[in-house]
């Protein structure tokens, strides 16, 4: 099969609304502690990888139509590599010009409170660092990217973004999201490999609850 090949909506469609369900379904049955929520929601998204892989496997489409194609992993993760570079030395910059020129904290608009008990702290960091960064790239770089490209690179890359920062609802516009799932976008288009987003996305999360630590605000 062409690794180009447009993933059909309808066998998008089925997979995309199961995740939608099951997060609906979890967020209203989450124990109340937190450590247990958590690992509770890192467990579900783990199953939601495993079931999209799985049933995109089965399709007949194969894991290439979400650019998991043969040989992909290597380049995919060189590639988000670079792009995480690229992206940190610019936000970097931006972050220093924003304290520099109008005097505005840019670790505060990034930060994000880390749980202070370590158990619970280390849960956060793999089901926030890795598994939801992963589970969340398959979904909407993956599927949801794929079944959008007949459309051209443009439609998708926008609408993905789109639908990615909307489903990280706060209080505000989610502004990191956006920029972070364009970058996202932009990334699977050029590399062609899912790879190359997850890479970039796990280790900007990664990055993002290292500098929370660093300073002031933890809780």
């Amino acid at each position: 099969m062409d690794p180009a090949r447009p993933l059909p909506l309808k066998t998008a469609l089925l997979p995309l609304l199961a995740v939608v369900v099951a997060e609906a379904a979890l967020a209203s049955l989450l124990p109340a502690a937190p450590g247990r929520r958590m690992a509770a929601f890192g467990i579900l998204r783990a199953l939601e990888a495993l079931g999209l892989l799985a049933w995109i496997g089965a399709s007949g489409y194969g894991l290439q139509s979400v650019g998991l194609r043969p040989g992909s992993l290597g380049p995919g993760l060189r590639a988000g590599s670079l792009w995480s570079l690229a992206f940190g030395l610019a936000a970097g910059c931006g972050g220093w010009i924003a304290c520099g020129v109008f005097d505005i904290d840019g670790i505060a608009l990034i930060r994000v409170p880390i749980p202070p008990v370590p158990a619970e702290a280390a849960v956060f960091l793999l089901v926030a660092g890795i598994v939801s960064p992963m589970a969340e790239e398959i979904f909407f770089r993956g599927i949801l990217y794929s079944a959008l490209r007949r459309w051209g690179a443009v439609a998708a890359i926008t609408a993905s973004t789109v639908l990615f920062a909307a489903a990280h609802t706060g209080p505000g516009f989610p502004v990191v999201q956006a920029i972070g799932g364009f970058v996202f976008a932009l990334a699977r288009e050029k590399s062609g490999s899912l790879a190359a987003p997850v890479t970039i996305h796990v280790l900007g999360n990664l990055a993002i609850f290292a500098l929370s630590m660093m300073g002031p605000g933890v809780a």
